[in-house]
């Protein structure tokens, strides 16, 4: 913690470390700090530090007695570090926390601060650190003028050759900056055998250390002599850990047995039985067992660790058990909440087989039948619901294709209309045309051609009509009367209603008529009767070549036309 609080990351098992350096002058400094692990949160550390100088004599006046006095200078201490995984390789981060109070004779003064560690494995055998010695620095007032900590950077660097295993040493590099007193580069280097004994060797610009170290399992010693101009200091440390890391118990249990007796093989049973509670206590279950299981082997009359291996055997179970219980019961809420009620249900009622009393369960599965009965009786009304709604749409559809086929037919009857009125018009049946329109119109209300065929007849109608007009007055202006009579009689077919055609019709009537004597007018008068007889006894042929013989004589016989329509109208009938 005092070296870099960043190695509190490193922490492995809980240790206690005792320091005791007797300085020149009657100053010594003695250090105890407790340091353990927290697993993933790193490690912590508290520690109390004392440093006394005496032998300082006191005088009011130069005649006076003198008076003994000493310097005291304590600090609490508490840090903690942690190992980082943001980068590419192994990195440490710490804090340490101090407040310190210091005595002169009979004035004292305290304050606070703290330190910052930062620490990097570039490379597999390379360590680097930084240490920010009273980042926050504490000021001490003795009087009135407040005296502040100076703050201090120190780097350091070591490189580790050889078998860390084996034989190996460590060269370690130093700088130190403190404040206005300029850098001081120091280093040194160590060399270890088996982790067991070490001999070290270092200088700085204030003079050499030497010293050795020995590690006994948890024992750490430590002795220093530190060669400086106002001579040796020596400092004796004693580091204590508890317990066994998992890495050293598997190599103790990768040694194996040494000898193949009884206390060995308990020996080794122990180490594993360790493990196990090791692995317990991270909750790495299966290798626990398995642990204890080994242990079992090693130990088989030990009544301890098989009453251990059944309480975790059966934790475990329980655990699983519970664990299974309360996932389960988890998806199942999660399902019923979705609505998703069969799912829900299997989950529900397999809590009910991992725990038969659980009324939750049974309350649930209780509510989720009723819902499941309720739509069971939905989805039937449903289903009934959605067959008279097939059934009906059918029914529409099946009138719907009636319908269109009844409209396609109709159409088909309309265009059929149509086209015979187009043929009409041809032939100048105006009338006929006119005819077909409205039955089209009867047959499909609104239907295009219809009415683009009434429209047509209409025109052609109202063509044909003043074509007649003007042909019956050409033929009246050139004497020619019966052309005439016939124009303005064709026109009046076309329209009844045409005063022009009667009044033509007359004109040219009254302009043909002969100045006839009585004999001839005898003669029309028989032929006529004659006619008459032959028309009404059916005999049109005959009746047509009277009434032919009475326009020889007499075109304006207004008499004999209208006989001559009756009989071509007979005549057009026969031939039908």
């Amino acid at each position: 913690m005092l070296w870099n609080p960043a190695g509190l990351g490193r922490v492995a098992k809980p240790e206690v470390t005792l320091s005791h350096v007797a300085l020149f002058e009657d100053t010594i400094s003695d250090l105890g700090v407790a340091a353990f692990p927290l697993r993933a949160w790193g490690g912590a550390a508290l520690g109390y530090l004392r440093q006394s100088s005496g032998g300082f004599e006191r005088r009011t006046g130069p005649l006076d007695s003198p008076t003994a006095f000493s310097i005291t200078q304590t600090a609490l201490l508490a840090g903690w570090g942690r190992s980082f995984a943001v980068l590419p390789f192994p990195a440490r981060a710490g804090v340490a926390v101090k407040l310190v109070n210091e005595k002169i004779d009979t004035f004292g003064a305290s304050g606070s601060g703290a330190d910052l560690g930062f620490g990097v494995d570039p490379l597999p055998r390379l360590q680097l650190g930084l240490l920010v010695q009273n980042a926050l620095a504490p000021r001490l007032t003795f009087r009135s003028v407040p005296q502040k900590y100076p703050r201090t950077v120190d780097a350091t660097g070591a490189y580790t050759l050889g078998n860390p295993k084996g034989l190996h040493a460590v060269a370690a590099l130093r700088m130190v900056s403190t404040g206005d007193e300029g850098r001081r580069v120091g280093g040194g280097a160590e060399l270890w055998y088996d982790a067991l004994a070490a001999v070290r060797l270092g200088a700085d610009g204030r003079g050499w250390t030497t010293g050795v170290g020995f590690k006994l399992g948890n024992f750490h010693i430590d002795y220093a002599a530190m060669l400086q101009d106002l001579g040796t200091a020596h400092q004796m440390s004693l580091r204590v850990q508890f317990g066994q890391t998992r890495e050293e118990l598997e190599a103790l249990i990768q040694r194996g047995i040494q000898k193949f007796t009884k206390d060995e093989a308990r020996r080794l049973a122990r180490a594993y039985v360790a493990s196990a509670e090791r692995y317990q206590e991270e909750g790495n279950y299966p290798r626990a067992i398995n642990d204890l299981e080994a242990a079992a082997l090693w130990a088989p009359d030990d009544v301890l660790v098989s009453r251990k291996l059944q309480e975790l055997t059966s934790q475990v179970e329980q655990t699983v058990q519970r664990q299974i219980l309360e996932r389960t019961t988890l998806l199942a809420e999660q399902q019923f909440k979705r609505g998703n009620w069969i799912a829900s249900q299997t989950h529900w009622r397999s809590v009910l087989d991992l725990e038969p009393a659980n009324a939750r369960a049974r309350d649930t599965l209780t509510r989720i039948e009723h819902i499941l009965a309720e739509r069971a009786e939905q989805e039937a009304a449903e289903r009934v619901a959605q067959a008279q709604r097939a059934e009906r749409a059918q029914r529409e559809a099946a009138e719907q294709a009636a319908q269109a086929r009844r409209v396609e037919r109709s159409r088909k009857e309309a265009l059929a209309l149509v086209a015979a009125g187009e043929a009409a018009l041809l032939e100048g049946r105006y009338d006929d045309a006119a005819a077909r329109s409205i039955a089209a119109f009867k047959v499909v209300p609104g239907l295009p051609e219809a009415d683009s065929l009434r429209e047509k007849a209409q025109r052609e109608r109202a063509l044909a009509l003043k074509r007649l007009l003007a042909e019956g007055e050409r033929f009246h202006e050139n004497k020619l009367f019966q052309k005439a009579i016939d124009s303005f009689q064709a026109a009046l077919a076309l329209d009844s209603r045409s005063q022009a055609a009667r009044d033509g019709v007359a004109r040219a009537r009254e302009a043909a008529r002969p100045e006839l004597g009585a004999a001839a007018r005898k003669q029309i008068e028989k032929t006529y009767y004659l006619a008459v007889d032959a028309y009404l006894k059916g005999r049109y042929q005959e009746a047509s070549r009277h009434l032919d013989d009475i326009f020889k004589l007499d075109l304006s016989d207004e008499n004999a036309r209208k006989l001559k329509e009756k009989v071509e109208a007979a005549l057009k009938l026969e031939a039908r």
